[in-house]
């Protein structure tokens, strides 16, 4: 999900046609000039006959303007106005000589939107040899005489430095005073620069009432624009409701970026009830249009089922169009699909190709994606120095997994110099900036003064807040130090909580840790089928402490049946996952005989292993037991001698 973003107009020149006023007239020549009028008439002209519309250039029919116009011209022979608007009827016809001609004797008049035609023609040369020079000089003449749409070209060239030197400043001011003279695209235009600061200081009051002006108006840009500032709280309050109102317009106007807009405010309930079926609309409109964040939300609709059915193909092709456009957001949506086989083939190649230029156009999540396949070796070959160095520029972006994970390579070494002072600072900031795993990884540094200080108080709050936000490793070891009071009292009611938290969430560790307190009675009842159950289950993750629990239980009979066979079967288990307490257990029962034969060289066997574990235990009872036998000075059923203990 993206958030909304703020339109910026990109202006370009293009010269229309003009009119000058009408003046008053009685009888057939006033019958004539109306005709002229109605046939061609600009709308661009203030002074037109009130019961005049005007017409588009596009729309002029030349067989009707050119004689109403011609036989006006005769009856006025001195009105600029009728001599421009017969240029507009020669122009439909594509006579660009004749309509030099009359445009010239409009333009001698003082006819400004005269002098804007002309500079079309030089312009474009159409009737005379393209002059870009003259047509700037005409068309600052025309701006200069009162042309609205004139000033607010003059303004456009002086932003793409065509015909004239790049001037942000004269852009601002002809662009203001377009909208002064009623020019709704300058308008928006000037409200952007106020926006932005360009050309001048920046003024967001001043964009906020250009904008509500244009969009007033019926610019659909302006409507995004105003929008933008209201869900921002800019130039004025924030409001959600007004901004979903113009974006809303806006998207009904048939602006793609207010289609957006409204499709991410409705999708999140933002000025409004949540409609997910109008928002995926409206995102599936947008990207029609060929919008190209709307394409990326509209493939998250389909992913995700929102607003409608799941289509994880056609959400692939959609990211896929959007990812071809230049967006990166679905290139990184795409790379991931790609990775995984979501909706179409596996291709790690792609994948790797995606996030690689997601990565290189600033997305931190990308950069994050392609930092873990060059540490995999994921599509390509495996580059530990490239993959830290795309977590670096994750982490440098904000990106908290990239925090993490270049904490973790710091922290190792890998892909570089060992730095577990870095590593710490990267572990912090990802904890600061909110992220779970931060928390708990910064939790463990403060714990074992890694990088830095050695504090417990520090390990526990961190330990505390990432439990509190989910993270099982934080449950599971903010239960230990609860209950064996490390960085602040013991609480073995809140350290049996959260080990049971963290044990019903999968750890592996809380499931036996917490196993021994429901044995035990600490911090509660004692429960010996829930310890039994928990040993059990942290068995079979492979926890050899778990397999050993059980075979002490079932040896001693604790809270369950005696049972010497079950317990050698636990503690062969726990010792052959290399747990040295259970050699040593196994070593005894194998010695003595209990839960199955005796087998005084195995007992050997995994008292020297325990030994050589550190068990001290088993070291006494190698000594006991004196060196083994040769097999020439044994005697066919003689016992071997030997104490236990």
């Amino acid at each position: 999900m993206h958030r909304v973003t703020f339109a910026v107009v990109v202006m370009t020149v293009g010269l229309g046609h003009g009119a000058l006023p009408v003046s008053a007239q009685d009888g057939g020549v006033a019958a004539l000039m109306l005709a002229c009028d109605r046939a061609v008439a600009s709308p661009l002209d203030d002074e037109r006959p009130n019961i005049v519309a005007g017409v588009a250039a596009e729309k002029i029919d030349p067989k009707t303007a050119i004689p109403a116009c011609e036989a006006a011209a005769k009856a006025v022979p001195g009105d600029g106005r009728i001599a421009f608007q017969l240029g507009r009827a020669y122009a439909a016809k594509d006579d660009y000589e004749l309509a030099r001609a009359q445009y010239e004797k409009a333009d001698a008049a003082g006819h400004a939107l005269a002098a804007y035609s002309l500079a079309s023609l030089y312009f474009g040369g159409l009737g005379v040899a393209a002059d870009a020079q003259r047509g700037l000089a005409l068309l600052a003449r025309a701006a200069n005489g009162g042309s609205a749409i004139a000033m607010n070209n003059l303004a456009q060239m002086y932003v793409s430095g065509s015909v004239v030197s790049k001037d942000l400043s004269m852009a601002r001011l002809w662009f203001r005073k377009a909208a002064e003279a009623g020019d709704v695209a300058a308008m928006n235009d000037f409200g952007l620069m106020s926006y932005m600061g360009s050309g001048g200081p920046k003024d967001l009051d001043e964009a906020a009432r250009w904008f509500s002006s244009a969009a007033g108006a019926g610019n659909a840009i302006a409507m995004n624009n105003i929008a933008s500032m209201q869900m921002k709280g800019l130039g004025g309050s924030q409001d959600l409701v007004e901004a979903r109102r113009w974006y809303q317009k806006s998207a009904e106007a048939g602006n793609a970026i207010g289609m957006d807009n409204v499709g991410l405010m409705l999708l999140n309930g933002a000025g409004g009830p949540k409609n997910p079926v109008e928002a995926r609309n409206w995102f599936q409109q947008a990207a029609e249009a060929d919008h190209a964040n709307a394409m990326n939300n509209f493939g998250m609709t389909l992913q995700n089922g929102i607003g409608g059915p799941r289509d994880l193909a056609a959400a692939r092709g959609w990211y896929q169009k959007s990812a071809g456009a230049g967006n990166a957001n679905a290139m990184n949506n795409l790379g991931t699909m790609l990775l995984n086989g979501t909706g179409g083939p596996k291709d790690p190649a792609e994948a790797h190709r995606w996030y690689k230029e997601a990565a290189e156009a600033g997305h931190a999540s990308a950069m994050n994606n392609i930092g873990m396949m060059l540490q995999n070796g994921l599509g390509g070959p495996k580059d530990l120095v490239e993959a830290r160095r795309w977590f670096q520029g994750a982490a440098e972006a904000g990106n908290t997994n990239g925090m993490n994970n270049l904490g973790l390579m710091l922290l190792n070494g890998s892909g570089g110099p060992e730095d577990r002072v870095d590593a710490r600072r990267w572990y912090q900031k990802a904890a600061e900036a909110g992220d779970v795993k931060g928390m708990s990884n910064t939790g463990v540094m403060w714990l074992n003064g890694t990088g830095g200080a050695k504090d417990p108080v520090e390990a526990r709050r961190w330990f505390q807040q990432a439990a509190e936000a989910g993270d099982v490793t934080a449950m599971n070891n903010l239960g230990a130090m609860l209950r064996d009071g490390l960085g602040g009292s013991t609480d073995f009611v809140e350290a049996r909580r959260w080990l049971l938290k963290a044990a019903e969430a999968g750890s592996e560790l809380a499931m036996n840790t917490a196993g021994a307190m429901l044995l035990t009675g600490a911090g509660g009842p004692k429960d010996s089928e829930g310890a039994q159950r928990w040993f059990q289950k942290a068995a079979e993750t492979g926890s050899s402490q778990a397999m050993y629990n059980l075979g002490l239980m079932s040896e001693s009979g604790t809270g369950v049946s005696q049972d010497p066979a079950e317990a050698r079967r636990w503690y062969l288990k726990s010792a052959e996952a290399g747990d040295a307490l259970a050699m040593y257990r196994l070593g005894l029962m194998l010695q003595n005989g209990s839960g199955g034969p005796q087998d005084l060289a195995e007992a050997r066997r995994w008292y020297e292993k325990a030994a050589m574990g550190g068990n001290e235990q088993a070291r006494e009872n190698l000594a006991d037991l004196g060196p083994p036998q040769r097999q020439s000075e044994s005697h066919p059923g003689a016992p071997v001698p030997g104490s236990q203990r």
